[in-house]
């Protein structure tokens, strides 16, 4: 029962640290003042939960009120949960788990271009995907491959509804990633090259329904002209789109790069990163 427990507390402790970098640790320092803590143990399930539920509020009061600070000796800072409702994260998972952390400089950044856009166009609202961990460059953002050193940031495209044919404020995925702007015929067909070349390269698009796509329609016109208002701003070095959605788009610019086989698709959003 022993050696049960401590398998247990290991699988839980690399899970927390393996998809949100620091809650393999808070797990640890939780559990410790929970034991030290002299409360009556209670019965079966109900200990549990009192264990869970301890858990779970001393992990959100480190997210929210002690890492962000902690961060900023990385040099990092977490991307708003929202900003005036023209900005924000596409679920809020992204923020409790710690994957909202990006630089200073790229931070303010996105934050000029989504008010601008919102001055432009009323009732948009620009929605980021996942950006860093808090902590240490080189540290992994599992499944990403670059997506460790605070400089990368994942935007959704911009949609309409396609009842109303108004802005829509979400992406047709709730998690951001999944649903797809498919090539069409006689456009370059990379994902269908790519799949062959690397199973994980389409994995999202395959196991999200894409029929969930029904209530958007894809706003071309103003997904360029978000696109382009981060290839003009000169913090930018890159972009990851596509190639299909880059010539759709009629998009020219170098600093929007091809997607190479060994990523994923980048056609249910769009990578920027600072130089």
């Amino acid at each position: 029962m022993f050696i049960f427990k401590i398998v247990k507390r290991l699988l839980v402790f690399s899970f927390l640290t393996m998809v949100t970098q620091v809650g393999g640790l808070i797990y640890i320092v939780s559990h410790i003042i929970y034991s030290s803590i002299k409360l009556k143990k209670l019965l079966g399930y109900k200990e549990s939960l009192r264990r869970i539920s301890f858990h779970t509020i001393i992990y959100l009061m480190c997210t929210f009120f002690i890492i962000p600070p902690i961060a900023g000796i990385f040099g990092r800072v977490p991307m708003p949960l929202f900003h005036e409702k023209s900005f924000g994260p596409r679920t809020i998972w992204t923020v409790i788990l710690n994957r909202n952390y990006v630089r200073p400089l790229l931070k303010e950044t996105a934050l000029k271009i989504s008010s601008e856009m919102a001055a432009k166009h009323s009732g948009i609202r620009m929605n980021y995907f996942e950006a860093n961990h808090p902590f240490f460059k080189g540290y992994p953002l599992i499944p990403h491959l670059s997506h460790s050193d605070g400089k990368k940031l994942d935007i959704g495209f911009i949609y309409n509804d396609s009842k109303t044919g108004n802005l829509s404020s979400k992406t047709p995925s709730v998690i951001g990633y999944g649903i797809s702007e498919e090539p069409l015929p006689g456009e370059y067909n990379r994902p269908l090259y790519c799949a062959p070349k690397n199973w994980a390269y389409n994995f999202m698009h395959n196991i999200y329904p894409q029929n969930a796509k029904k209530d958007y329609q894809f706003n071309s016109s103003i997904t360029k002209e978000l696109v382009t208002s981060f290839s003009n701003n000169k913090v930018i070095s890159k972009i990851f789109l596509e190639l299909h959605l880059k010539s759709r788009l009629g998009l020219r610019f170098d600093k929007i790069s091809e997607v190479k086989c060994g990523a994923v698709r980048h056609d249910d959003h769009f990578h920027v990163q600072l130089y």
